[in-house]
């Protein structure tokens, strides 16, 4: 990248001054670069990529490969009002849905064990969706599945009673069979 040469410095740089990144003056290549090798190294990914979808930086054409790079990489999701605002009308929460949800991968308790904390925070903040019941009900009929994740949903989804009396509408208006562990939440 021609304005910073050292990428490690630029990584610690943004991660701490998202805000910065306009002042960079990266031409469009350099900035589909930088978001396809040095963002998902970031320490403050989220803030970053935020940064760049508003400021309109990556291109509609390449908003669904970047939303799905970063999901490949993210494990925790804290949200920030503003950024979940920007992340969500640029499609975040259905490649959330394609790249997380629907991935063969999430039938593996390992390896939601190591998302349970991006994959609670995501459902919990988003509007109730029948893809996601129907997901979670196959997976969690399954022998195996994440126990981490219903610690998640005990502190993150019980208390949003809305929330769970629309996965139940949705439940039931789509004779979706519960299985016992996810009973405490949507019957």
């Amino acid at each position: 990248m021609r304005n910073i040469s050292n990428k490690e410095y630029l990584k610690d740089f943004l991660s701490n001054h998202p805000d910065k990144f306009l002042r960079l003056n990266f031409s469009e290549e350099e900035i589909r670069k930088f978001w396809k090798t040095i963002l998902i190294r970031c320490d403050n990914m989220i803030g970053i990529y935020t940064t760049l979808l508003r400021n309109c930086l990556i291109p509609q054409t390449d908003i669904k490969e970047s939303n799905a790079l970063v999901l490949s990489k993210l494990k925790n999701y804290q949200i920030v009002p503003q950024d979940h605002q920007i992340l969500i009308a640029n499609g975040f929460f259905e490649s959330f849905k394609e790249c997380i949800i629907n991935d063969s991968q999430f039938e593996q308790f390992l390896w939601v064990n190591d998302r349970a904390d991006l994959i609670s925070t995501m459902i919990t903040a988003n509007l109730a969706d029948v893809n996601i019941a129907k997901r979670l009900c196959l997976v969690y009929s399954q022998s195996t599945n994440s126990n981490w994740l219903l610690e998640r949903f005990d502190r993150e989804l019980m208390p949003k009673q809305q929330l769970r009396d629309d996965y139940k509408q949705i439940i039931l208006h789509n004779d979706i069979t519960i299985p016992n562990k996810l009973k405490k939440y949507f019957t």
